[in-house]
């Protein structure tokens, strides 16, 4: 069988005719002579036909409100073609509307030209119904995204905002509809004013195909939010159209930023020892332990913790030192990764450290120690595998007659991701380690498989 079918005609000889001929063609045919009673049958059957003929003059219903096809369509989700005699030119217009598939001449409706127009309005309806499906599963997706996601026309005038858009920034999204997003999330903490802005992301879309960036974005209620942008540029029956989607980073600024206030910034590295400023540092990791009694806590300031313990064994080594220019980088670096491994590791890690008995100034010395405490903190989190043995490698070297050192740190476990970039801004992790190392006037280079390496080589100070 092709395809069952409902036929609703009032002549019972065109009805015979036209049921039998179908049936020959491989249809499998049911009929009703009213609208009602076609109702009735699909009210009643366990198999929905696929399309629904019917004669023109019965698509108004008895009770004269609703028309039969609609009816039938909206109820029972089947296509309607309508059959009729008429070949006056007001028969297309009365078709306006009326959920009408296609229009079928009595006079061929048995002939291949009939079973044509039939299976035409069903690839029709196929076709509609497929797009329709697929409008709804990603508008459900956009709509539902845990992310802010707005569809702009190519002026960057909104014309979609999703539910998580709505809970970043605080407007509805009747209230963005229309409005102007650059306009609309204007802040004043930005250097750039909006028509500027928004001619320097059309420029880079138009360059680039893509624009990433960061800015300020200011709030119904308004708040500053640190935001990073992504805009796509794409087009949609002819038009041009701009997705963009955005994460409030504001935290991470603020982390990042005291980062470089107190650990990258070089007058956070006080030459002269003092037995309080380790003292201090050991009250503020009480403090955050006091403070994170919870799980989640924790774990977000473990690498908060990790760093000020980098700090903390410096400053105690500087005390224990009576030349306070100089630190054992060989003992630094084991007791840092002890340390590290046994407060935030549940399984052993061997540490096989290689630091040719070399001593280096207090600035080098710290910059070092945030990069391995960074790459181990990784390896701790995203690295190892539990199940095998896990070793965590340090060696460190010299070449041009002692000139330049070049340290190697390599982990056991999972290759790192080969989207991973040197210097990516998507992850704070590098982005540290590559402004330590510029720091350190050095060069980086990464190694992925089998298990990653981080080769650093930088200039030993005289």
């Amino acid at each position: 069988m092709k395809a069952s079918l409902i036929l609703v005609h009032s002549d019972t000889d065109f009805t015979r005719h036209m049921q039998h001929y179908l049936s020959l063609q491989g249809y499998e045919v049911e009929t009703a002579a009213t609208g009602q009673e076609c109702l009735e049958k699909l009210a009643i059957q366990k198999t929905t036909p696929k399309i629904a003929a019917v004669e023109l003059e019965l698509q108004q219903m008895h009770n004269d409100t609703t028309p039969l096809s609609k009816e039938i369509f909206e109820r029972h989700h089947i296509p309607v073609v309508f059959i009729t005699r008429r070949q006056d030119p007001q028969v297309i217009e009365e078709l306006t509307d009326k959920c009408a598939y296609g229009l079928l001449d009595q006079s061929v409706a048995a002939s291949p030209s009939g079973i044509s127009s039939l299976e035409s309005a069903l690839r029709l309806y196929r076709a509609e119904h497929r797009h329709k499906s697929t409008e709804e599963k990603y508008r459900f997706f956009f709509n539902n995204i845990p992310i802010a996601a707005v569809v702009s026309d190519k002026k960057y005038t909104v014309q979609e905002w999703n539910s998580s858009a709505e809970d970043l920034f605080g407007y509805r999204r009747k209230e963005a509809i229309g409005q102007n997003l650059i306009q609309l999330l204007s802040s004043e903490k930005n250097d750039k004013q909006p028509g500027e802005l928004q001619s320097f992301l059309l420029t880079s879309l138009e360059n680039r195909k893509k624009s990433h960036n960061y800015n300020y974005d200011r709030s119904k209620d308004g708040r500053n939010i640190f935001c990073e942008w992504y805009d796509l540029p794409y087009r949609h029956n002819g038009k041009a159209y701009i997705l963009s989607v955005a994460k409030d980073i504001t935290e991470e600024q603020q982390l990042l930023d005291e980062l470089r206030d107190t650990v990258i910034e070089k007058e956070f590295l006080l030459r002269e020892t003092n037995h309080r400023v380790k003292n201090s540092l050991n009250m503020i990791n009480s403090l955050i332990s006091l403070k994170t009694a919870n799980i989640e806590a924790q774990s977000a300031f473990a690498d908060l913790k990790g760093k000020i313990q980098a700090l903390s064994s410096l400053y105690e080594k500087l005390h224990q030192n009576s030349d306070a220019t100089e630190i054992d980088l060989q003992q630094y670096v084991e007791e840092l990764l002890h340390s590290l491994f046994s407060t935030f590791a549940d399984y052993p890690i061997e540490l096989q450290a290689d630091l040719q008995g070399i001593s280096i100034d207090p600035d080098t010395a710290i910059s070092i120690g945030l990069i391995i405490n960074e790459i181990a903190t990784n390896a701790i989190k995203h690295g190892f595998k539990p199940e095998e043995d896990s070793w965590f490698r340090v060696h460190l070297d010299t070449s041009n007659q002692g000139s330049l050192l070049v340290l190697s740190v390599s982990n056991s476990g999972h290759p790192l991701p080969r989207e991973l970039a040197i210097g990516s801004t998507d992850t704070l992790g590098m982005r540290l380690i590559q402004t330590l190392v510029d720091q350190l006037q050095g060069s980086l280079e990464l190694s992925r498989e089998p298990q990653p390496v981080f080769t650093i080589r930088f200039p030993r100070k005289p």
